[in-house]
C-alpha cells in the first residue's frame, strides 16, 4: 500500500494505521519521495562515506509568505494542521533519511491574529546517533527561505528541500557544488523503489515505520495528543 505523505492527519491515527499493516502483513510505504531522488541520495553518500568525518550538527530554516486566502493548506480539518504538516514533514523525514531517527524533541509554535493554524513553529532535535538539531518554520514571513546546513567534523553541507539549489560542500580543500536536473516525475525514482522492494530486489526506503517516525517529531513539536 502506497500511502500520501503524511501518513494521516495525527500521530494517533497514523499510529493505528501502521499497526493495521503489520497486523494484515500488508507491505505499507509512504510518499517521502526525497529519499530516492539523486539529489538527495547523493548527500546521503557523502555523509555515509565519512568523507566529511561525521554529523555533528543540522540548522534547516524554512521560511514562505502567508497564502493569500490562506488555502486548504491551513485548514487544519483538511491538511491536519496547516503548512506545517502538508509540507515540513517532507523536511524532517528528509532529516531522518540523512541522520536516522530522532530521539528527542523540544518544540514551541503560535500562529498569527487571523491565522487558522499555527504558522510559526521551532524545535531542537537530538538523533540517536547524537546529531544536535535546530529547526525552524515560519508561514508568515516576507520572503522564502529553504535551506539546511549539516555540519560534519571536517566539511559541511548547504541545500535545499523544496527549491533543487546546487549542494554545496565546503570542507579545508575548498568548496565543491553539485548540480542536478529536475526530475520529469519527481516519484519516479521512489516508485521504482517500492518495485524493487515488492519483487524482493532492494530495501525499502520509505516505509510505514520511517513515516511514523516523522509523524511522531512532528506531533512532539506542536504537542499534539500522543495517547
Amino acid at each position: 500500500m502506497y500511502v500520501e505523505k503524511p501518513l494521516d492527519a495525527s500521530y494517533l491515527s497514523a499510529a493505528e494505521l501502521v499497526a493495521e499493516a503489520q497486523k494484515l502483513q500488508m507491505p505499507l510505504f509512504a510518499a517521502y519521495y526525497r529519499r530516492a531522488m539523486p539529489y538527495f541520495t547523493f548527500i546521503k553518500d557523502y555523509i555515509d562515506s565519512g568523507k566529511g568525518g561525521k554529523p555533528i550538527s543540522v540548522l534547516l530554516t524554512y521560511c514562505r509568505p502567508t497564502e493569500k486566502g490562506h488555502g486548504w493548506h491551513m485548514n487544519p480539518a483538511i491538511s491536519g494542521g496547516g503548512l506545517f504538516h502538508d509540507v515540513a514533514c517532507h523536511e524532517l523525514d528528509a532529516l531522518d533519511y540523512l541522520l536516522g531517527p530522532v530521539e528527542k524533541v523540544c518544540g514551541a509554535h503560535s500562529r498569527g491574529e487571523e491565522s487558522p493554524a499555527d504558522d510559526m513553529i521551532s524545535g531542537q532535535l537530538t538523533f540517536q546517533n547524537g546529531v544536535q538539531g535546530v529547526a525552524l518554520f515560519n508561514y508568515h514571513s516576507f520572503h522564502t527561505v529553504d535551506e539546511i546546513v549539516i555540519e560534519m567534523e571536517k566539511a559541511s553541507i548547504r541545500f535545499s528541500c523544496f527549491q533543487n539549489t546546487p549542494v554545496e560542500i565546503v570542507s579545508s580543500e575548498g568548496t565543491e557544488t553539485r548540480e542536478f536536473s529536475q526530475l520529469a516525475h519527481v516519484q519516479q525514482p521512489m516508485i521504482q523503489n517500492v518495485v524493487d522492494a515488492l519483487l524482493g530486489k532492494a530495501e525499502a526506503i520509505s516505509t510505514g515505520i520511517s513515516a511514523l517516525r516523522t509523524q511522531r517529531v512532528m506531533a512532539l513539536l506542536t504537542d499534539e495528543k500522543m495517547d
